[in-house]
């Protein structure tokens, strides 16, 4: 079992693909669990993975519904009282639309502003700003 908030977060990509073969390999039923639905091309590429190593995906709602047949009466009083009621707590309490947010950076300074209250920051025009790209074009760090 690995658990990972962001797989590819630290340039490990390749390692997240072969972990589903990895498993077959060594005798076991590779399993997706995914509780976040939203759409994406690495989480695309991840359920292809798993479902070439005739491996077990679960998304979204069927995460949950997952987890919660294989959890049994007791472990599911848990994560209803300690998993999900505190996220649609939180979720409760998201603004419904997002505050006006606008960026400008010059040489001399990066300023932000949100919901019109502006912050500025002093940039040093002599330091360079690396970012790791992968692969695909994408900052990892994005």
């Amino acid at each position: 079992m690995r658990v990972t908030i962001a797989a590819s977060g630290q340039g490990r990509w390749q390692e997240e693909i072969d972990f589903s073969l990895d498993c077959r390999m060594s005798g076991y039923v590779p399993v997706l669990i995914v509780f976040d639905p939203t759409p994406n091309l690495r989480l695309e590429e991840l359920t292809e993975a798993f479902q070439r190593e005739q491996g077990m995906v679960y998304i979204g709602e069927a995460a949950w519904q997952h987890l919660a047949q294989a959890a049994g009466d007791i472990m599911n009083r848990f994560i209803e009282k300690y998993v999900t009621m505190p996220i649609l707590h939180v979720l409760n309490d998201v603004p419904m639309s997002l505050p006006p947010i606008k960026l400008a950076m010059t040489d001399e300074h990066f300023c932000m502003t949100i919901d019109y209250m502006p912050i500025c920051f002093k940039r040093d025009p002599h330091e360079s700003l690396e970012l790791d790209i992968d692969d695909d074009g994408a900052n990892e760090d994005a």
